[in-house]
């Protein structure tokens, strides 16, 4: 008789690895942005954004869907308004933390501009073949900082 695992690592043999193997259970995410830059005061509007999450299998699509918009919310705010303040003396952090950044407002942020495609896979590892599906979003902030560069030639920090 074979023992399923409570919680993590597989929930049925793969590639030779039996029940219970621990796995890394994320997905790949893909995101693009189209943004335009005003040359004069620097102010950046995103006027698309894709994001594309393997999801393993979709249970409630609602919820993957306002998974995925957050995720989306939080790459332009981990790109256009958080971030640290050095000490340049230093090097030290001064800023203490993410309360004391701007926050965008919906007038920044627009959801109808994002496009959300959750693609569907057999995840081996999530119970019934699901997993979190907003967390890959957020680390592709760096879609909206290429773009800006693409614009500008400059990096931005």
């Amino acid at each position: 008789m074979e023992l399923r695992p409570k919680g993590g690592g597989l929930q049925r043999p793969l590639f030779g690895k039996p029940v219970g193997t621990a796995v890394n259970a994320q997905s790949a995410a893909a995101s693009v942005v189209e943004i335009a830059v005003d040359p004069d005061t620097g102010e950046v509007e995103i006027l698309g954004h894709w994001n594309a999450v393997g999801c393993g299998r979709v249970v409630f699509r609602q919820g993957v869907l306002n998974q995925m918009g957050s995720g989306s919310e939080l790459q332009a705010c981990q790109a256009l308004y958080y971030g640290d303040t050095y000490d340049y003396g230093t090097g030290a952090v001064i800023s203490s933390q993410y309360t004391e950044a701007q926050f965008p407002t919906t007038m920044d942020l627009r959801p109808s501009r994002n496009t959300l495609l959750p693609v569907e896979g057999d995840d081996y590892s999530g119970p019934l073949g699901a997993h979190g599906i907003g967390e890959p979003c957020v680390g592709s902030y760096a879609c909206i900082l290429a773009a800006i560069y693409n614009a500008t030639g400059k990096w931005v920090d």
